[in-house]
């Protein structure tokens, strides 16, 4: 009798279904999770930078520079410090340490301060050691509890009244409307 209802059971399911079945089954689990899982999951929340700390970290890295204060400076550079100066020339942690007083700049004048994290920027001109205006970019990581420069990066300011290259553009890039082809 046993065998009987097997096979009577088997006849009543047959295999096409239930690969359908299996199949709708696995569908509607991914479809839940795919719509589920999103909604669930927490959004990520900024970290909050306190500006005025990166900023006083940024203030001391500079006055500790113009005093050529090396345990300071030292102790306010990333390990992984790289300073670029006004000719793109980059300077390793240890060679900006040897010669720190070629390489110290005037105070900044306007910072500014933008937060991102364990990571900060701190933006401004100054006057470089080379006494020409420079923009600055100061990168700062939150290491060990503490603010330290990873990067400090200085770009020229072009004189608007010496460089007039840069206002003009280059006759090869320029055409006048009557010259180009319809």
């Amino acid at each position: 009798m046993a065998a009987s209802g097997a096979g009577k059971w088997g006849r009543l399911v047959s295999r096409p279904v239930v690969r359908w079945t299996a199949l709708v089954a696995i569908a509607a689990g991914v479809l839940i999770a795919a719509f589920a899982l999103p909604k669930a999951q927490p959004k990520a929340q900024p970290i909050a930078v306190d500006d005025a700390v990166v900023l006083a970290a940024d203030t001391a890295l500079g006055d500790a520079m113009r005093a050529a204060d090396r345990r300071t400076t030292r102790r306010l550079l990333a390990l992984q410090f790289s300073f670029v100066d006004a000719d793109g020339k980059t300077y390793a942690r240890k060679d900006f340490l040897r010669d720190l007083a070629h390489f110290a700049a005037g105070a900044a004048s306007e910072p500014k301060v933008r937060g991102y994290g364990l990571v900060a920027q701190v933006t401004g001109r100054h006057k470089s050691a080379h006494d020409t205006d420079v923009f600055f970019l100061d990168v700062w990581v939150r290491q060990k509890g503490a603010w330290r420069a990873l990067l400090t990066q200085e770009v020229p300011i072009a004189n608007a009244d010496n460089d007039t290259t840069a206002a003009t553009p280059s006759s090869k890039h320029s055409a006048s409307p009557a010259a180009s082809p319809p």
